[in-house]
């Protein structure tokens, strides 16, 4: 007969290790693991009870977290004493085992003293136990503690596995708090973290954190699926980034920026920064990265290189007027003394008058481009906008395609309001540009209707930013594919839009509302989605004017004769244009001394001085601006009062104007008309 009863414990708790192993292995959380390590623990070595308590790195103390079995009511009364017990080291079975470090065997329960729940233990029918300390590295995060039904005797090999088994037990929950941490800080990020193995140079994603989905619209289960980030890349960005691969296995570090489709079909510039990990061998095997969402900074710059496009059209607008203008009043002055030059009912007259109108016509685009570029100050004017509306729906309906039809309502007369008749131009051509983009894939209608209204209570208390009181409304509505609330909510926030990277800026609709709001007025929307959206634009009507009557009636300025024409100085380096200048004031009776630069004039003028009544200069020549002449002159002649003209008119402009002392400023171009009435209004008798 041979005793083999220590070779069958041994082998009993190496089933007990294999058990507590296969466990810790296959468990994703301390929650799964536990239960299922106290049953295997207490089965396969015969305790009928079993806790495990951790320490609150808060407060250094033990709580009991979990027991087995947790549904018997005979350990009832000891697993709820457990549960609200907190033990500092040295307290009760568990305390005792922290402190020390090692395993504590309490062979009868009932007569020691370190043990602090008898009463419960006696009700449960527990005689004897032992804590077993559990360590992640050199501290103690916990201890097991197994109780049985009978006295305990120590034993060395027990113990010994426990031991063991409590050092894996440590490393797996301080792992699973790492992991948990880990989550816990991803799913506050607002990157998105992933891990891809390496695998003969290709990769194979294995995991990604759960913001995926709020970034993307993808769970976690889709983005590790086969080539799906491949295959969402934008086809524009898609060589480049598959073709960086060596490069990042080169470099170990690479930092890559694209754009990434999401599930709503959407764009969004991702960047993509990654390191790979290499093992003892330095062969590359894992690479970790991170997404960031720059889609906001991306449209940043776009708006920043928007901006500087504006500056630099602003800034050749001004050439352009200066050179188109010149060119337009050469051809408005001429028309207008050809004109004058012809007999009544001769045929060419319909001809000039309708070169004049176009001409006219020309130089209202260039100061709509000046306002587009803004570097064209606002000139509120107690206008009619019945001509305005017509004109700018008139270019509509040469601007966007056929299959959209425009129907305008437009009676007369119309009230009039205190406006810049180019902004409000803009403000049409903007909000029926907008309609446009919403109808361009369906037959569309676009109404703009135009009303007097009384605004009253009910429109107020809709509306606190209006005004009671007469208004003009403007409706522009569309049948195109509407709006959701969120985004007619923002839809006059400045850089906002819906449209894809490069098709459009999200300014069109906020500089409409500015424009609104500098003229006192209010703009509202409304939309329904696959219904169409709505415009309307409430602008208050002008106070009416009173004019007094004269108690003598004033005769009618007759124009200047030439017995009565005085000598003026015209100065202006675009030859053409002097020339129909010279033209018309001696058609309008007076002598003319002309000079191509103002060199010219400070040349001439000390001959001419005394005689001299009136100058008109032009801004921009070369050698000294028409500014620098107008000092010099009036330094000879404090009297002597000099007309500025320009095309191009801003608020500095009339600042330096006013300091030189600069009688008015006229914008080219000129007709006969405007140059008649300034020279009467400032020539010296």
């Amino acid at each position: 007969l041979l005793d083999v009863s220590q070779r069958q414990r041994l082998a009993v708790q190496r089933l007990t290790g294999d058990a507590v192993a296969r466990v810790l292995a296959y468990s994703e959380s301390v929650e799964l693991a536990i239960p299922k390590v106290l049953r295997a623990v207490c089965e396969g070595e015969g305790f009928d009870y079993g806790e495990l308590w951790l320490v609150d790195p808060a407060d250094s103390r033990l709580s009991c977290e979990f027991s087995w079995p947790d549904s018997d009511p005979r350990f009832g009364p000891l697993a709820l004493e457990s549960s609200r017990a907190r033990f500092a080291a040295g307290e009760g079975l568990p305390g005792q085992a922290m402190l020390h470090g090692r395993a504590v065997v309490m062979g009868n329960l009932a007569e020691d003293r370190g043990f602090l729940q008898k009463e419960s233990a006696r009700q449960c029918g527990l005689r004897g136990g032992l804590a077993v300390p559990i360590r992640a590295g050199l501290n103690v995060i916990g201890t097991l503690v197994l109780l049985s039904g009978t006295h305990l005797a120590p034993d060395s090999a027990l113990l010994e596995m426990l031991g063991s088994l409590c050092s894996q037990l440590g490393q797996f929950v301080a792992r699973m708090r790492a992991q948990s941490e880990l989550r816990r800080f991803v799913a506050l990020s607002s990157s998105v973290i992933y891990a891809l193995r390496i695998v003969r140079d290709r990769f194979r994603a294995y995991w990604v954190s759960d913001n995926l989905e709020a970034m993307t619209g993808f769970s976690p289960g889709e983005g590790i699926y086969g080539t799906w980030w491949q295959d969402h890349l934008h086809p524009a960005d898609r060589a480049r980034v598959l073709g960086s691969v060596a490069e990042l296995l080169e470099a170990g570090h690479q930092v890559l920026e694209f754009r990434f489709r999401r599930k709503d079909g959407t764009y969004i510039w991702l960047r993509d920064e990654k390191r790979v990990t290499r093992n003892a061998l330095g062969e590359p095997v894992e690479v970790i990265g991170s997404w960031t969402d720059v889609s906001d900074r991306r449209h940043l710059e776009a708006q920043l290189l928007q901006s500087q496009k504006m500056e630099a059209v602003g800034q050749l607008s001004g050439g352009i007027a200066h050179d188109f203008n010149n060119i337009l009043g050469s051809i408005i002055g001429n028309a207008q003394l050809a004109k004058l030059d012809l007999p009544a009912g001769h045929p060419a007259a319909e001809s000039l008058d309708q070169i004049a109108t176009g001409s006219q016509r020309a130089t209202k685009l260039v100061r709509q481009i000046l306002t587009f570029a803004r570097q064209s100050p606002q000139e509120m004017a107690r206008v009619d906008l019945g001509p305005v509306i017509g004109e700018s729906v008139r270019l509509l309906k040469a601007t966007i395609p056929a299959t959209i039809s425009i129907h305008l309502v437009l009676p007369a007369p119309l009230p009039p309001v205190i406006a810049d008749e180019t902004q409000i131009q803009q403000v049409i051509l903007n909000l029926g540009t907008n309609a446009w983009h919403a109808m361009e894939d369906r037959i569309g209608r676009l109404d703009v209707v135009v009303e007097p209204l009384d605004v009253g209570a009910e429109l107020v208390a809709r509306h606190p930013d209006l005004q009671p009181g007469r208004h003009l409304r403007i409706r522009v509505s569309d049948n195109g594919h509407g709006m959701p609330a969120e985004v007619m909510r923002r839809v006059f926030d400045p850089f906002f839009t819906t449209k894809e990277p490069g098709k459009g800026t999200g300014l069109g609709l906020s500089v409409v509302h500015g424009i609104i709001r500098s003229h006192s007025g209010l703009i509202t929307v409304e939309s329904t989605p696959d219904v169409g959206t709505t415009f309307d634009i409430f602008l208050p009507v002008a106070e009416p004017v009173i004019t007094p009557v004269p108690s003598v009636p004033a005769a009618p300025a007759a124009p200047p004769t030439a017995a009565g024409g005085r000598h003026i100085l015209v100065v202006d380096d675009e030859i053409p244009l002097l020339r129909v200048t010279t033209r018309a004031l001696e058609r309008l009776g007076h002598r003319v001394t002309a000079c191509p630069d103002a060199k010219a004039a400070l040349e001439v003028f000390p001959q001419i001085a005394g005689d001299v009544a009136l100058v008109i200069t032009d801004l921009n020549m070369p050698g000294p601006s028409g500014l620098d002449l107008a000092r010099s002159l009036r330094q000879q002649r404090p009297d002597l009062p000099v007309l500025l003209a320009s095309g191009f008119i801003t608020d500095s402009l009339r600042s330096d104007a006013r300091e030189a002392g600069v009688a008015e400023i006229l914008r080219k171009p000129l007709g006969l008309e405007e140059l008649a009435k300034a020279i009467r209004t400032h020539l010296i008798s």
